[in-house]
């Protein structure tokens, strides 16, 4: 079983499966999407020193036929579903619709721009063998499920592999995040005000977080470390968000602060530790093709 369904910002679904009125026939761009190899080569050098990559967009394309209980029905649901693919309502400028695949081992979803399509092949009640393409400016699928750990005093809870929270007394401020996905997860970090200067570890990694200016107790200290929505942003008891990118030590790498495929050993350290020291990590399993 693999079914298709595109989200638009309004929120309106349309369903691609294996009945109707959009009915499936096959889907291509699944995988692993390509990519550019930056190389260098010396003099004399035998083939090349590769130092570094970037994937391209994906392109997810479908081919569908549309099925009416009559002509009437027919070309209704061909409006209905240019309708809901219409760019206004695919891309603002700043948020764009979701496209979801699901088989039968699992479902992942990816940002989406649709392209086409314009079925006009004809049989009584049917739109023959239409094409339609997804463009997904970022390449990777995305679990549906985004996995948590939080960091307090006293307890630390474990994200296994099997999804089970772990709690061990008396371990203080480290904590292991599993990261099921293919690459790199980027977290968004949540540290509760305590009135403190922690910094935050990734010892997989060694990246760190440090923040150099105290968060005032009530307040939460949002860190986004997703390259494609950076952010650093102080929400205070009184629902403000404020920007607050000088929270941060200068020694901080937002979009170096990942968590690696498989196991991350994490410690967060409280310049002045009390039971209102506390962090919250949050992340989403990414993956190249599924």
């Amino acid at each position: 079983m693999q079914k298709l369904t595109f989200i638009n910002l309004r929120g309106e679904a349309v369903e691609f499966g294996g009945g109707p009125p959009y009915v499936l026939e096959k889907v291509r761009g699944l995988g692993k999407p390509g990519y550019k190899l930056s190389a260098a080569r010396g003099v004399y050098q035998h083939g090349e020193t590769p130092y570094g990559f970037q994937l391209d967009s994906r392109y997810v394309e479908l081919s569908f036929h549309i099925q009416g209980r009559s002509r009437v029905d027919l070309y209704q649901k061909r409006q209905e579903l240019l309708a809901a693919l219409a760019m206004p309502v695919a891309f603002d400028g700043t948020r764009l619709a979701r496209l979801i695949y699901q088989n039968d081992y699992g479902s992942w979803w990816i940002h989406a721009i649709p392209e086409g399509p314009d079925p006009d092949i004809r049989l009584q009640n049917w739109l023959l063998s239409a094409k339609l393409c997804f463009r997904c400016p970022n390449p990777y699928w995305k679990a549906n499920v985004s996995d948590a750990l939080t960091l307090a005093m006293n307890e630390a809870t474990f994200k296994l592999p099997f999804g089970f929270p772990v709690r061990l007394g008396n371990r203080g401020f480290y904590g292991t995040a599993f990261n099921g996905g293919q690459v790199v997860a980027p977290p968004l970090i949540e540290i509760a005000g305590s009135g403190e200067t922690p910094t935050l570890i990734n010892h997989t990694t060694g990246a760190s977080i440090t923040v150099a200016r105290a968060v005032a107790t009530g307040d939460l200290l949002v860190i986004d470390t997703d390259p494609e929505a950076l952010s650093v942003v102080i929400r205070t008891a009184q629902g403000e968000a404020i920007p607050a990118h000088g929270y941060l030590g200068l020694d901080s790498s937002l979009a170096g602060f990942t968590l690696r495929p498989g196991m991350n050993e994490l410690e967060y350290k409280p310049s002045a530790p009390s039971i209102d020291s506390l962090v919250r990590i949050r992340w989403t399993p990414r993956m190249e093709g599924v």
